[in-house]
Order: C-alpha cells, then structure tokens, then sequence
C-alpha cells in the first residue's frame, strides 16, 4: 500500500508536520493517503516519543533573539547534542519561539510562552513536533524579554555559537526619571521651573559658569544642563556670558597681580607652561581654544594675561569662541532629555564631527594639540633659562 503514496503527498505532510520523510511516508501508508489522518497519526507518535524523551538530560541547545519596536527577547531552547542544535529546524524553531516573545509583551516567561499558541497551534505541540523530528528530547529553557517606552532602544546580540545572548537597553534622561524616580520629567516641566524663578534662574547659572574653575565642574557638563534648562538659543547665551565673564576675571587677575610677581611664586612648571602659553597666544588662537568643544580653557585665559594683547581683543576673542563652544553643548543638552533616541544620536554625531574637523588638516592638528596640552610649552622652552645655577668649581 505504501507505493500508492505519491511524492507529492509525503512532500505536503512534511512541510505541515515537520517530520522525516520516511515518517510521513510511512504514516500516509498507515492512513491509506488521507493527509489530515497521517497529521494525527504523527502527532499522537509524537507524544508518545515525547514522553519517552522527557526524562533525557538536555545539555545542549541555542539561544535566539528576536527585536520587535523598542522591545526585544531571548529564547533558550534545550536539546540532548550538539549535532541537533546546528539544524536548521532547529535554529527555525528558536527563532519563532524569540519572535513571538518580542511581539507580545505579555509572554515574559517560560510558563506564559508555554501556553501560548504561533499560527493557531500550541507552542506545546511546536516542541512535541520538534521532539518527533530530531529524536530528541527538546525542553523551553529559559525566556527573557527587555522593553522600554517609544524614546529609547533596545539592541541585543548573540555570540558563542549561539550559547550566550544579551539584551541592552537605551533610553534617555525622561524614561529613567519616570520609570526608576516616579518624576514625570520633561524638558518642558523643567524650563518652566527654571522660567518660574524669574531673572535668578539665569543669574545662578550664569556664576556658576564664571566660577566652574573654583567648584571644579568642567564647562561642558554645564552648558549640557544649559540646553536642558533654557533651549539652544537662551543656553547659548547664557552659557557664552558665563565662560567670557571667567575668562575676563582670569584675565585681569593675572594682568594686575603682575607677571612677575606671579612668575616668582609659581612653581617652575607652572612657570614654563604659562611662559610658552603666553607667548603662543594670539587672538585667532584664543577663538579657536576657546571654541574647541574639547580640552581645558582656563589656562588659556590665563596665559593670554602675560601678554600685551588688549584686554577689549580678549574679551572679543574670547565671547567668539565662548559662542561656538556653548552653540555646540547647549544644542546637545536640549535633545537629551526628552527627544528621541535617533535626534540624541544625530546631536551626539554633530558634537563629534564638530570635535573632529580640525583633526582633517596638518596645521589644524597642530594647534588642537597645543590647545589640548599647554604644558608642551615645558618641552620647547630654552632649557637655559630656566637651568639652576651651576657650583662654582673656581675654589
């Protein structure tokens, strides 16, 4: 009876059940052809193999992930070798199993996707239907599923031949405020607490930019919280007012305690790398230092004192390059907090390309390097000048 079976038949029972060709052609024989018959008869030899297997250790297995939105899952699934763990069945099946874990944020758990059902048949039977395919016992491990709110991301990857698997989130400021602090921020909320202050708001930031140097804070973390605080246009502003102001005080300080007078109670590397930054500065290399989105600006400022540049250049020079730097912060800080994840990637590549175009030219680099490292001037002053007074061997 077997040979009235057509190859067309145990093709068609094979792609619905899953199971081997000699299976399916066997079951269609036992049935007399009748496709939906050979699918019941598999599946109740199914279970019975199943239940055979059940007690069998499964040591082996893979891991599958699946990303649906700002959600993602990873599906362990078990089998007894290797060999059964490299199928292509097998890896399909895992595969389906992550997919409907990640598309459905109620299945967090082994038990939640064991109920569940993919194209109208129970995830019980995918697996009883694997067991009878491989001849092996197959088991729902483990289930993980990571998932967040619109304005962030989740990515993930597997590795290890598909032993080990990692979900990562990412998420701005506003998620974690809301889901770990219960505070419903926003850059809105927090601008019209700052707006409710009145004219205080901009006034505090604007000395603590000027004093950053005394409390220790780098002015970029400031003018982040500047956008955050006041939007791009006002951040600027304030944020531009506030290094000027510093860099004014610095200035005059250094210009009227005297250079010698300052020279002759510095320490002597102090006293090299002011020398030398005195001496390289000019007022386009005070724009560019203190436009320059990275490196320390306070030493600059002070070495422009120990020079006869004019103090209405310096302030000039220094409101230009206060303008670039704070543009370029405050412009990232008012994305970061609420915007999506895309508009805080694309703010986070303009303030690297910003950082980076001088890097593109020969004589750019050089000054990028003399402005992110005043004490090279130690490595090029005369060593003359500076040497200790030799012993007099005369005696």
């Amino acid at each position: 009876m077997s040979s009235e079976i057509s190859a067309s038949a145990v093709k068609q029972l094979r792609d619905r059940t899953g199971a081997g060709m000699m299976d399916c052609k066997r079951a269609l024989s036992e049935v007399g052809g009748d496709i939906e018959k050979a699918v019941e008869k598999l599946r109740e030899r199914g279970l019975a193999k199943a239940s055979k297997r059940a007690g069998r250790a499964t040591s082996e297995g893979l891991i599958g992930m699946a990303l649906h939105g700002a959600a993602g899952a990873l599906v362990e699934l078990g089998c007894e070798t290797d060999f059964v763990a490299r199928t292509d069945e097998f890896q399909k099946l895992v595969d389906t199993l992550a997919a409907q874990v990640a598309s459905d944020p109620k299945i967090d758990s082994v038990e939640l996707l064991s109920a569940a059902s993919i194209d109208g048949k129970p995830v019980s039977e995918w697996l009883t239907g694997a067991i009878a395919t491989v001849g092996e016992n197959v088991v729902l491990s483990r289930v993980a599923r990571l998932a967040v709110e619109a304005d962030g991301h989740v990515g993930g990857y597997v590795h290890a031949g598909g032993k080990l698997g990692v979900l990562v989130a990412l998420f701005t400021g506003a998620y974690v405020a809301r889901q770990q602090l219960g505070i419903e921020w926003s850059t809105q909320s927090i601008r019209d607490t700052v707006a409710a202050s009145g004219v205080w708001g901009p006034l505090l930031f604007v000395a603590l930019i000027a004093f950053r140097a005394v409390l220790m804070i780098p002015s970029q973390i400031l003018l982040i919280a500047a956008g955050l605080c006041f939007g791009t246009v006002a951040g600027t502003l304030y944020g531009a007012l506030g290094i000027t102001l510093s860099g004014a005080i610095m200035f005059a300080v250094v210009r009227f305690m005297g250079r010698e007078a300052l020279l002759t109670r510095a320490p002597l590397h102090v006293q090299v790398a002011l020398d030398g930054a005195g001496r390289r500065i000019g007022a386009t290399f005070l724009v560019l230092a203190t436009g320059y989105p990275v490196g320390p600006i306070t030493a600059w400022h002070a070495g422009a004192g120990l020079t006869g540049m004019a103090f209405g250049t310096f302030v000039f020079a220094v409101s230009i390059g206060s303008l670039i730097r704070a543009a370029t912060y405050t412009f990232f800080g008012s994305r970061f907090a609420e915007a999506g994840i895309g508009q805080v990637l694309l703010a986070g590549a303009l303030l690297l390309g910003v950082a980076a175009v001088p890097l593109c030219f020969a004589r750019s680099r050089r000054w990028v390097g003399q402005m992110l490292s005043p004490m090279t001037a130690v490595a090029r002053a005369p060593a003359a000048r500076f040497s200790p007074p030799r012993p007099d061997r005369t005696r």
